[in-house]
């Protein structure tokens, strides 16, 4: 079971409206899976097909999760998820413990985490967690120790996809960001597929208990 965080007290500054979130939500690349490497591109489609399965959501994840990082030259980094309750879940790591992913994210990575649910856009911060607007192909990108994307989770969802980056950091260019928007997009699909699963699974069980409570996916 992935850990859970809730954010009772923060909800405001971790959760946004639907009205807000359509209007600052990111155009989606129809470009970029084009620009995937073939190995993936080749492999996400199946991944996303079997993503019924717990382990096989798992496994995609992780993949897509090892290709973001390495693109950004990161060894560390995580998928989180946020309901609209302010309840925090790991989606999936890299080369960390999920306890120390919620430990970053309440302290040096907080402003970061919160910018990204809030605006959907993508936001870094340099060493010590300060938050920076850059640009693609920018020298001042170098210095983006921490790199957040967001994921299109739908009207009750957020995510985040977050690479940790050495002082060595390559620049960001705009193709890695194009790349990046399609390893966010199939992250998107694989957690949505999932969630999908869940609910019809929930929702199987509640028929046959003869209840009349449904799972929220469904209300």
């Amino acid at each position: 079971m992935a850990p859970r965080l809730p954010l009772h007290g923060h909800r405001s500054a971790l959760t946004t409206t639907p009205e807000r979130s359509r209007q600052s939500a990111p155009r989606r690349r129809s470009t970029a899976r084009q620009r995937l490497p073939e190995p993936l591109v080749d492999v996400l489609p199946e991944a996303i097909a079997e993503a019924a399965g717990t382990e096989g959501a798992a496994q995609a994840l992780r993949g897509i999760l090892q290709t973001a990082t390495e693109l950004l030259g990161a060894s560390r980094g995580f998928l989180l998820t946020c309901n609209d309750a302010g309840v925090m879940e790991v989606a999936c790591v890299r080369d960390m413990r999920p306890v120390d992913v919620m430990d970053l994210v309440l302290t040096q990575a907080s402003l970061v985490v919160r910018t990204v649910l809030r605006e959907r856009q993508p936001v870094a911060a340099d060493q010590l967690g300060r938050a920076f607007r850059f640009e693609a192909n920018a020298a001042d990108s170098r210095r983006a120790a921490i790199f957040c994307m967001p994921l299109d989770l739908g009207e009750h969802r957020s995510g985040l996809f977050c690479a940790l980056r050495g002082t060595d950091a390559a620049v960001i260019g705009g193709l890695d960001l194009e790349i990046l928007h399609g390893l966010c997009d199939q992250a998107s699909l694989v957690i949505g597929a999932t969630s999908a699963c869940t609910a019809l699974a929930q929702l199987e069980a509640c028929i046959r208990a003869g209840s009349l409570s449904l799972p929220r996916a469904f209300i």
